[in-house]
């Protein structure tokens, strides 16, 4: 890859090639980030389908069904690959697309922009999401015994699992997704204002894309290793947690640089296959490791976290950046199918919890023998086809599906 080298010709010129609020699935170029939109979206929905049937569950992690099932090995390689490069993949994203926003139009239509498409369903989430995942959680554990239905009622437990119980859930990329664009916005306003001999080592800092990606993913490893739980476990609050909040500010930071060198995803694209089976390598070498460290039959020293933390980072990182190259790379056009999946994903995003808590609840009552692998399977068809039937019936051509900023049209054949 030589994305070493500058951009060719004004910056300018290149970004005009590019759409800044979304891709532009009109243009073969920008294709294959629908693809990576409708792929990532799936697997999110995968990665929560298979939390109760693993074999080593997320430390911290409260589910609608506080008795786990049969546990599967399968369901654990899936569920931590996943959780070792979805969300990066969907911050490096967004970070590239921000940055488009920014040299187009400014800092102040970029927060303004993102104001409206990530706090409007963030609000959403909050009234009607969270509220629904808070009582049929509740519901799942009456269900099982664990908890009186007075709990219903009073939702006041004791311990851990009140600790654990309360906060933003998967909503959580929202909050600090906008807080990430925030401090971009403001740091490019105060940098504006900077003398012009001040500017230069930071521009050519931004303009030497390895040089971000090494302190990024040494920033990134050492947050893994000081908190492990960032990926290894479950940090939930309100309020951004600031071990979570620095490692997926990593990738928001690598989308901006990206984008900053290679503006038209020239170079991004020129990915090779080679480098894919290094990332496919360091992803099925990290999550072993990562599950016997979390079972403590791996030697707890200073030297295994370390190499945890790297291996870690180096997956995360090298797995979100090959998904997005191959695609851009080999992608030239998708079904309209995709399409539909691919603008109906921030909407399946927001609500596949409840439905998926709700459809966990229901198998292990239902079909109590039936296999994980199978179970899993079910929750996230039945999740994926109730969340695309609400998008099709509330959202795509609605006032409120226009006000979410997730309104759609189908493309003229």
């Amino acid at each position: 890859m030589e994305w070493v080298k500058g951009t060719r010709g004004s910056l300018r010129e290149l970004i005009s090639h590019i759409t800044p609020e979304k891709s532009d699935s009109s243009r073969p170029h920008w294709v294959g980030f629908d693809a990576v939109r409708a792929v990532a979206v799936v697997a999110v929905v995968v990665l929560h389908a298979l939390v109760p049937y693993l074999k080593h569950p997320m430390p911290g992690l409260v589910w609608s069904v506080s008795v786990m099932d049969e546990p599967s090995a399968l369901a654990d390689g899936v569920f931590w690959s996943i959780e070792l490069f979805v969300m990066p993949l969907f911050l490096v994203i967004a970070g590239f697309f921000a940055y488009g926003t920014y040299a187009k139009k400014g800092a102040g239509a970029l927060a303004s922009s993102r104001a409206k498409r990530l706090l409007r369903p963030l609000l959403f989430g909050l009234v009607v999401i969270i509220p629904l995942d808070l009582y049929i959680w509740v519901l799942g554990w009456v269900a099982e015994g664990w908890v009186t239905p007075r709990k219903l009622k009073t939702l006041k437990f004791d311990g851990v699992v009140d600790k654990d119980f309360w906060g933003l859930s998967h909503l959580w990329f929202l909050h600090y997704l906008f807080s990430y664009i925030v401090l971009f916005a403001l740091a490019a306003k105060v940098y504006s204002r900077w003398p012009k001999g001040s500017k230069a080592w930071v521009s050519r800092f931004c303009l030497s894309l390895p040089a971000v990606v090494a302190v990024g993913w040494a920033v990134a490893a050492t947050v893994i290793y000081l908190h492990p739980e960032v990926i290894w476990g479950f940090q939930h609050d309100f309020a951004p947690v600031p071990s979570k909040w620095i490692y997926n500010g990593v990738f928001f930071m690598i989308g901006l640089a990206i984008a900053r060198v290679d503006p038209a995803a020239l170079r991004w694209r020129s990915f090779s296959l080679a480098w894919s089976a290094v990332a496919i390598g360091f992803v099925a070498t990290t999550v072993p490791f990562g599950l016997e460290m979390l079972e403590g039959t791996s030697n707890q020293s200073h030297g295994s976290r370390m190499m945890l933390a790297l291996m870690t980072a180096s997956s995360s990182l090298l797995a979100s950046l090959m998904i997005v190259g191959m695609a851009l790379r080999y992608i030239r056009a998708i079904p309209v199918a995709i399409q539909y999946l691919a603008a109906a994903s921030f909407w399946i995003y927001l609500v596949h919890h409840p439905i998926l808590g709700l459809v966990h609840i229901d198998l292990k009552w239902m079909l109590p023998d039936a296999s994980p692998i199978l179970k899993a399977t079910l929750a996230t068809t039945i999740t994926l086809v109730g969340s695309l039937l609400t998008f099709e019936c509330f959202v795509r051509r609605s006032k409120a599906g226009r006000w979410l900023g997730m309104a759609w049209a189908m493309p003229l054949r």
